[in-house]
């Protein structure tokens, strides 16, 4: 059975233990004959999110590595470890306050109240700001960036904007004036700010730039400072760490980007969409440094994108694939390689081969999709089963009419994976903290990376079962 008829018979019966042919494994069964906590068939896992009553009921689950009970729900989170034992902690905030779970996953460390966060763009950090050997959590919240001791929650530092018209602020963090300690970016009232995570201000940038939706900061150079990166519908601006403008690429706000090597020849690229999140403009892959544009993709409309990753998934190509996840009611996923040559979408996820003439890059390449369901909002790539080729993984978003999952499709789209949450209402793939900064888990030291999301009430750390795993025999085809 293909992956598209797997998750065809999904929908219809609407329970995974049901869905499909093969022997299917359930958790252990409660007194009374209840429904069990988990049903493993084929490919498929369905999880009764209502028997989760703990972290370790989580653990039961195949795949599932770590769980973190969460007070609510964050609008972001991050993993790390802040006492070097090997286990991370769970950091997230919600609509008013910032909250530390242990690594056991149960154990709240501290919340503190009053901060209201709001937001999915408004990241959340846990670094060593001030290189002192402690880790602080840096958060915007009430017009002023927050700094919070990672062990305790007291406030470390709080450094005023000077504003008053609320709401979300585009902000990243990055090496601007040292090396060694993180400097806050942050855009105020149409100037880019650059703070110390003493509130110095180091430097600031333009007037009455529009906003965009996100700032990102990275060594694009290799010389150990960071650069900025403002997607704006005032135009795309990437600044060197001094606050010297390098270019702007024009165009309006994108919701996302990447940055990585895609051509493997050494020198980092920027892939971003101009023209506001929608397909209707360019997807653009330029010299990180020069902003000269190495591949511009054009696109019919698409709705609203968003989602953006990238990876190895062909043998023999030394350089990277991406995928791009529109929030649309009709397009799906689809891919391009890094020299522009859009991939076919099948079954899910699109398959790694050159688009044939006539075939649509639209096609319904998700059987969640029938009656027009939206489905995949989030999207990421890891190395899952440690074969050195990367798989994609899929989620469904808050404003997905469609059963919440998260899947993991190998690059010639075969499924490997496809975990349905029964009772939970979304599920979301840790997407917006990890574009330039990637803390990759491999909790159990076998090589296969594992993925972070969140559930209703719940930050997971999940791995491809190796038992559903399959030999990788991945056949390149080039014109």
């Amino acid at each position: 059975m293909n992956a598209s008829k797997q998750l065809l018979s999904i929908v219809v019966t609407g329970f995974v233990a049901v869905a499909v042919a093969g022997q299917a494994r359930s958790g252990e069964q409660k007194a009374g004959g209840s429904v069990a906590p988990f049903v493993v068939k084929g490919p498929h896992i369905g999880v009764n999110m209502a028997e989760m009553k703990s972290a370790e009921d989580l653990r039961r689950v195949p795949g599932i590595v770590r769980a973190w009970k969460t007070p609510g729900q964050y609008g972001n989170w991050t993993l790390r470890d802040i006492n070097g034992d090997g286990e991370p902690e769970c950091f997230g905030n919600d609509t008013n306050s910032v909250a530390a779970t242990a690594s056991d996953g149960m154990k709240e460390l501290w919340r503190v109240g009053g901060i209201e966060s709001t937001g999915n763009d408004n990241h959340l950090w846990c670094e060593d700001m001030d290189a002192d050997g402690n880790f602080e959590v840096v958060i915007f919240g009430n017009d002023a960036i927050w700094l919070l001791d990672a062990r305790t929650g007291s406030v470390k530092k709080k450094i005023p904007l000077g504003i008053s018209e609320g709401g979300e602020k585009p902000w990243y963090i990055g090496h601007f004036s040292d090396r060694k300690k993180w400097d806050i970016v942050v855009l105020v009232r149409g100037e880019i700010r650059v703070y110390t995570a003493e509130g110095r201000v180091v430097f600031t940038y333009g007037k009455n730039i529009l906003s965009g939706n996100i700032l990102y900061a990275a060594d694009l150079d290799g010389d150990g400072f960071s650069e900025i990166i403002h997607p704006s519908d005032s135009g795309n601006y990437v600044l060197d760490h001094d606050g010297k403008l390098l270019y702007n690429l024009g165009g309006k706000h994108s919701d996302g980007l990447l940055i990585e090597d895609f051509d493997g020849d050494g020198r980092l690229e920027i892939c971003v969409q101009t023209s506001g999140c929608t397909l209707d403009g360019d997807i653009l892959i330029v010299d990180a440094i020069t902003g000269a544009i190495k591949v511009r993709e054009k696109d019919d409309p698409a709705g609203h994108l968003q989602m953006f990753a990238s990876g190895h998934f062909l043998p023999g190509d030394k350089g990277r694939q991406i995928f791009f996840a529109p929030r649309s009611d009709k397009w799906l996923m689809r891919a391009i390689d890094c020299r522009g040559k859009r991939l076919i979408p099948t079954a899910g996820a699109p398959s790694l081969k050159p688009e044939s003439a006539g075939q649509p890059v639209y096609a319904h390449n998700h059987s969640y999709n029938k009656q027009g369901r939206r489905i995949a909002e989030h999207v990421w790539a890891a190395d899952a089963d440690g074969d050195g080729l990367d798989e994609v993984f899929i989620s469904k978003g808050k404003k997905a009419r469609c059963p919440t999952y998260v899947a993991c499709y190998d690059g010639d789209g075969t499924l490997l994976m496809d975990v349905r949450f029964e009772g939970a209402k979304w599920a979301c793939l840790n997407h917006y903290n990890r574009y330039v900064y990637r803390y990759v888990w491999d909790m159990n030291r076998n090589g296969r990376k594992e993925i972070e999301f969140q559930t209703d009430g719940w930050v997971i750390l999940m791995e491809v079962p190796q038992e559903l795993d399959r030999p990788r025999d991945v056949k390149e085809v080039r014109e």
